[in-house]
């Protein structure tokens, strides 16, 4: 029977207490003398928000993209366990939480994305990171695990606080065992951390220093503290940095307006039935995000000049290998299926929403946006580029969506032999390339 290590945490933030328990989970320090140690770690993480009444909210976007930004920086040395040992890091979200919150859960796993794209650039080929999602939460996972590998013993290393807590695991696997350990000497609590967030920094009985100590070595304290109490509203721009075109300062200033408009949205919940009146106002917000958007990408290509991208045969070629060959199949349809319904809304908001988001994810490219003047009104068009590889998969959802992709449906969803257009919506024009690798007869404009 092989011994595999579990650590179980919310990590809203990653504590130095938690990271020590990951540690003493990878090294498997608990093992009796004798058997060998464990060389498999999972680690499983909650994706969802730690919202309590009178507490410091936290999101799970928050927490994600502060592990993505700080706490994967090379700089910090953490997730170094060395080549024999095997660190899985499943983030976990529960179905109900994924019915309510589509676009957020879509939005989280871009982030996870940004994970294994920051491990694998320092070279982590033994730290993963992927998305599940269960029942209601990370001990789902473990359940999971132990009644799949019968054979196999399931450690987990938790707090002696928690212990009691997970100690129906027994109930239902015999295969589960627990190595707890005490508050490690220093260390603090999530619920302290949370409580510190909270505090001004210049407020009577905060400490600094006691709350520089709660993160891992490597880790900046005062990058995680501005980034979860900007996320919170707590520290609005306190001075807008402005900067001149063309410089990396710009880029960065319109990035920072960017963050701000999205949590400006963000409070709308404008996706809830109980805020749809909001739905108006966060679209607004949604049009003016776009228009950063559009002037920060003019920025880069400026930057960049000599690397922009050019949509010749070849460039075309290298985008669809680099991209695509790397996804699977069975992740793509699953996303489809919440990117479809979006792109064929008549809202302009929630088609750009899925624009940006099918992109940043990789399924297609944003080949060309145009606005033309119709009436009275102002139309916006957006032509997306999706590789022939994913043109089965795309069809197969939408079929499973219940529209018609063949010419003789009623619904503007069809195969053109001659075109290569595969959807067409009064917005959205989705291409695709013909199946030649060179892309003799397909042209973009």
């Amino acid at each position: 029977m092989s011994r595999v290590t579990v650590m179980i945490g919310a990590m809203k933030p990653m504590t130095a207490g938690h990271y020590r328990l990951i540690t003493e989970a990878v090294a498997d320090s608990q093992c009796p003398a004798g058997e060998t140690p464990a060389n498999e770690t999972y680690v499983l993480i909650s994706m969802q928000d730690r919202i309590k009444k009178n507490q410091f909210p936290v999101r799970g976007e928050t927490a994600l993209s502060a592990l993505r930004d700080i706490y994967m920086d090379p700089t910090s040395g953490l997730f170094e366990f060395g080549s024999d040992k095997y660190v899985k890091m499943i983030f976990c979200h529960s179905k109900s939480f994924s019915e309510k919150n589509p676009d957020r859960v879509l939005e989280m796993r871009e982030i996870i994305e940004g994970i294994k794209e920051a491990l694998a650039a320092r070279g982590l080929a033994n730290v993963s990171a992927e998305v599940e999602e269960v029942r209601s939460g990370p001990p789902d996972v473990l359940m999971g695990l132990a009644n799949s590998r019968p054979n196999d013993k399931f450690i987990l290393y938790t707090g002696d606080d928690d212990l009691k807590k997970y100690q129906y695991f027994k109930r239902y696997a015999d295969n589960v065992d627990f190595a707890g350990f005490e508050r490690f000497e220093g260390g603090m609590s999530g619920t302290e951390v949370r409580r510190l967030f909270q505090a001004d920094s210049d407020a009577e009985g905060y400490d600094a220093e006691r709350f520089g100590s709660a993160f891992p070595q490597g880790v900046d304290p005062s990058r995680v503290r501005q980034r979860y109490r900007a996320d919170a509203g707590l520290d609005p721009l306190k001075e807008v940095k402005r900067a001149d075109k063309g410089t990396e300062e710009y880029s960065t200033y319109l990035q920072e307006m960017m963050d701000e408009l999205k949590y400006i949205k963000s409070t709308y919940e404008s996706r809830k039935k109980s805020t749809a009146r909001y739905r108006k106002e966060a679209s607004k917000i949604q049009d003016a995000y776009s228009e950063l958007r559009k002037l920060k990408r003019k920025n880069d290509k400026l930057l960049h000049s000599d690397d922009n991208e050019s949509f010749d045969r070849k460039a075309l070629k290298e985008w669809f290998k680099k991209d695509y060959n790397k996804r699977l199949i069975t992740e793509n349809v699953e996303h489809y299926k919440k990117i479809i319904p979006m792109l064929n809304s008549k809202d302009v908001s929630t088609i750009q929403q899925a624009c940006e988001l099918g992109e940043s994810l990789g399924y297609f490219k944003v080949c060309d946006v145009r606005e033309h003047q119709k009436g009275y009104s102002i139309i916006t068009e957006w032509s997306l580029l999706v590789p022939y590889e994913e043109l089965q998969p795309f069809l197969d959802t939408c079929k499973e969506l219940g529209i018609d992709t063949t010419e003789s449906g009623q619904l503007p969803f069809f195969i053109s032999e001659r075109s290569g257009i595969v959807y067409r919506h009064p917005f959205v024009t989705i291409l695709v390339p013909k199946k030649d690798p060179r892309f003799s007869r397909y042209t973009v404009k």
